[in-house]
């Protein structure tokens, strides 16, 4: 019995491996490498693939402020960065240009997303951690019931440091024909990219996820965006939905999704061929901040994933003899604490290293 062999058969669970050899171009080692895992956060791995197949690198996002009728109007443009701090910022700017303050309503146009879809399919409904997705939002604000009202009091103190009148939050549309006043441009989206693969920010994962609708048929909608992958993905890898996976978000906080070591091999490896450093730039490492940051004191990039009772974690290792190996390994079904499944991948890495 391989010592891989035994790490399986001590594991209180349903686990998944696929070893492969980049240059060799051989398995290495597999396990239940067809079988469908909840795949969790190892899922943004394919938002990613989406994100870098559809959109140039230098995209940026452009959230757009109108003055109308005494109201200031927001233009959501999906945008997953804007946070208290760049929203500060951002009034402070319409102040600058403004001279004076002639509006006390804001306004948020939110039609570029359908206006039901605020959570994902499968979140599970009492997750503390499921983002709230809106064309224009907060980032990590989620309200309990009224959205605008909530809204409002979040943002209020900025609105009194700026000396904004602004006493109401309501939704509304905005004519694109009519000049901007002031547009707020993010950074360019690999750099926000990096952020959610690094970081395993739910929230950019999600709005990406909504992104790919907009950009191919001008409407973020979950199922659009669902069609979108699935063209892409087969187009690319010939993969096909349901038989080689499931995806039903962004994020991967979905319990419906549903992806093979083999498949994630697959779009790993595409994504490296493809994109080389671009891609590897982006990811979680063991010498760099983010989730894999000193979890091995060897080189390692990769996507982790993690829920209750699921692990997952898909890279690439390069071992002590200088070998690259692609890998994917998915842990579901336990009932231990989250580190369980952290444990059974950092035996079998630890093992491939030290050994090829």
């Amino acid at each position: 019995m391989t010592y891989i062999e035994k790490k399986i058969k001590e594991f209180k669970g349903f686990c998944g491996i696929l070893v492969k050899d980049l240059k060799k171009n051989e398995i290495i080692y597999s396990y239940n490498e067809n079988k469908f895992f909840t795949p969790a956060s190892v899922t943004k791995l394919f938002t990613t693939f989406a994100v870098f197949e559809i959109f140039k690198k230098e995209y940026i996002f452009s959230t757009k402020f109108y003055f109308t009728n005494g109201d200031l109007i927001v233009k959501g443009c999906g945008d997953p960065t804007i946070d208290l701090k760049t929203f500060d910022m951002i009034l402070n700017k319409i102040k600058e240009r403004s001279g004076k303050v002639f509006f006390d309503t804001l306004v948020i146009d939110d039609s570029l997303f359908n206006n039901n879809e605020f959570f994902g399919y499968g979140w599970m409904y009492n997750d503390e951690e499921n983002p709230y997705i809106k064309p224009f939002n907060i980032k990590d604000f989620v309200p309990e019931n009224n959205y605008y009202a909530e809204l409002l009091e979040l943002l209020k103190p900025l609105f009194i440091k700026h000396r904004f009148p602004i006493e109401c939050i309501n939704s509304g549309n905005v004519e694109e024909k009519e000049t901007p006043f002031y547009i707020h441009k993010s950074a360019e989206i690999d750099k926000i990219t990096e952020i959610m693969m690094k970081n395993s920010d739910n929230y950019i994962a999600e709005m990406f996820f909504r992104m790919l609708s907009v950009k191919k048929y001008g409407k973020g909608e979950i199922e659009k965006s669902i069609e979108v992958l699935k063209e892409e993905l087969y187009k690319n890898l010939g993969l096909e939905y349901e038989e080689d996976y499931v995806i039903t978000d962004g994020a991967g906080l979905s319990r419906y999704n549903l992806i093979s070591p083999l498949t994630a091999v697959k779009v790993f490896e595409y994504m490296l061929e493809k994109y080389g450093d671009r891609f590897l730039n982006i990811l979680a490492y063991t010498k760099s901040y983010g989730t894999l940051e000193n979890r091995f004191n060897f080189d390692v990039w990769g996507k982790t994933g993690t829920l209750t009772g699921v692990s997952g974690l898909t890279g690439l290792l390069i071992t002590k003899k200088g070998r690259k190996f692609i890998f994917s390994l998915f842990e579901n079904n336990y009932v231990y604490e989250k580190t369980y499944g952290k444990t059974f991948e950092n035996d079998i890495i630890n093992y491939l290293y030290n050994t090829f």
